[in-house]
């Protein structure tokens, strides 16, 4: 499907990360498969129950990925995150996204993993028979606890229960969170690496991990921080000796979040004015005061703090540094939390997509 020179960002199913797929330019399109995970059912604290029910919930999910997407690329599609509980008429809403993506014409290539529900099986067994597209399997952190145990886990629950060949797989071997600890290094993944069963033989493999922080709560207002991208430097790590590899994966990360869905209650949370800017091996954060005590408007001095810091790629880089340009300029207004997540998801995926190609060509 591609080779160890490409990019899956893993994205949430969000409209700041749909906005900036929309605006991604053709040289970043044609570099990523994005891995896109719904997000589970919204809860209403104040009457503690859901906001909504699965069906209205996942019933434009097809139709948004179309708009942003498009139907000419595949891309990844995971529902892990949505609750047994969540069927729709006996279906793993999975399989009702699924048949609105078939009658759009998208390219959805469906997500599973080991001791995924049954319902959400059936589901993912239905699209493989339909579209012919095969399956992305998504192994995650405790999967790979112990990589001996890999080749047996990934042929019992997965292989032979789908009736697929690896060349009809892309693999993912998903760290999740490594900004707690240290364990994950290039020579531990390259142990990982070397435990796969056929590892060139899978019709991708791709290594993800994030170092992105939960939130930025432990950040002082009005002040700025700098988060090393240790999963960007493991995957350059492995690069670097891509010769006594097998086979060297191709790169992911969760841009510019972290891999574990948060929900709080929007009642007791202070949200403070921030931008979310990667750098070539940082994250930059630039965080203000709280927006309900100060307005969003302190986003215009974020944004011309920004601009005219070393870090900054310049307003031609993407649309996520232009956005950050008219603002520092105060052009338009000073932008939600869903329009800065945006920009900096844009920003992001061209970063991430020039930092590959620059290793691919040198």
């Amino acid at each position: 499907m591609f080779d160890e020179y490409h990019y899956v960002p893993v994205l949430k199913g969000k409209q700041g990360e749909y906005g900036a797929l929309a605006e991604a330019d053709e040289r970043v399109r044609s570099s990523i498969t994005p891995l896109i995970e719904i997000p589970s059912v919204p809860y209403d604290f104040a009457a503690e129950e859901p906001a909504k029910s699965a069906q209205a919930h996942v019933g434009e999910v097809a139709k948004k990925i179309g708009r942003c997407w498009g139907g000419e690329r595949r891309f990844f599609l995971d529902a892990g995150l949505l609750a047994e509980e969540d069927q729709i008429d006996g279906r793993h809403p999975l399989a009702v996204v699924l048949d609105d993506a078939r009658e759009l014409g998208l390219q959805a290539v469906p997500v599973t993993g080991v001791a995924r529900s049954e319902s959400y099986d059936a589901a993912v067994e239905g699209a493989v028979s339909v579209d012919q597209r095969g399956i992305c399997l998504r192994l995650v952190g405790e999967d790979l606890e112990e990589p001996e145990e890999l080749p047996e886990v990934v042929e019992a629950e997965v292989m032979a229960a789908l009736g697929l060949k690896t060349g009809e797989v892309d693999l993912v071997l998903d760290l999740g969170s490594i900004s707690a600890e240290q364990r994950w290094t290039g020579a531990t993944v390259r142990l990982l690496l070397a435990a796969l069963p056929e590892i060139g033989d899978w019709r991708s493999l791709t290594l993800i991990a994030s170092s992105f922080p939960l939130d930025l709560s432990g950040i002082d207002g009005d002040s700025t921080a700098l988060i090393p991208r240790a999963e960007w430097a493991i995957w350059r790590a492995l690069h670097a000796r891509a010769d006594r590899l097998g086979r060297l994966p191709s790169f992911g990360d969760y841009a510019i979040s972290h891999p574990a869905p948060r929900e709080v209650d929007p009642r007791i949370i202070q949200r403070s004015a921030a931008i979310r800017y990667s750098a070539d091996d940082e994250f930059l954060i630039l965080k203000g005061r709280s927006i309900q005590a100060q307005g969003s408007e302190q986003h215009y001095d974020l944004a011309a703090e920004l601009v005219n810091r070393p870090e900054f790629h310049g307003e031609d880089f993407s649309w996520g540094d232009a956005y950050v340009a008219s603002r520092a300029r105060r052009q338009g207004g000073p932008g939600s939390g869903t329009t800065w997540r945006k920009a900096g998801t844009s920003q992001h995926l061209a970063l991430v997509t020039t930092q590959i190609a620059n290793l691919r060509d040198a």
